[in-house]
């Protein structure tokens, strides 16, 4: 994991990991425990943890499949939604156009932005990780999506 970065991060990153009460082994008293068939986001990991989901994945916006898939990777991590990463093949990857921006996240390492332009003129944001940390290798070649695009499974 600190992989491309000095001993002065990931001293920091360590300082700062050394604060987190929750780590997916307790959840904080506000949340409200899962009913069943449910998961609770407090019961995710952190690190997060990457798991091969064979349940169809559709992505959609303005009645138009971005993407379908029952290859998918689902990141799992405290206290946030689960995420879907997509194998780029099963992805309409003529809708993609590089978007500005880059971020970065201490597991995976930094993502590129893309956005999809559909006939509508709406647009679907998305992120790859082109060079993902040892950790999250899985998600390279894999695309995930914003929520604002309709996710079912």
């Amino acid at each position: 994991m600190s992989v491309g970065i000095g001993a002065g991060e990931r001293a920091r990153l360590q300082q700062a990991r050394a604060l987190w009460r929750y780590v997916g082994d307790e959840r904080p008293p506000f949340a409200v425990p899962p009913a069943a068939g449910q998961e609770s986001v407090w019961d995710f990991p952190r690190p997060p943890a990457l798991v091969p989901d064979p349940r169809e994945v559709v992505v959609g916006l303005a009645g138009i499949d971005i993407a379908r898939s029952a290859r998918t990777l689902r990141l799992l991590e405290t206290a946030s939604p689960p995420t879907f990463y997509i194998p780029r093949a099963d992805v309409h990857l003529d809708l993609l156009a590089p978007a500005p921006g880059r971020s970065h996240c201490e597991w995976k390492g930094e993502a590129q932005y893309w956005s999809f332009a559909l006939p509508d003129g709406r647009q679907a944001m998305a992120w790859t990780y082109p060079d993902p940390k040892p950790a999250a290798a899985n998600i390279k070649g894999h695309v995930a999506f914003w929520r604002g695009v309709d996710v079912t499974k």
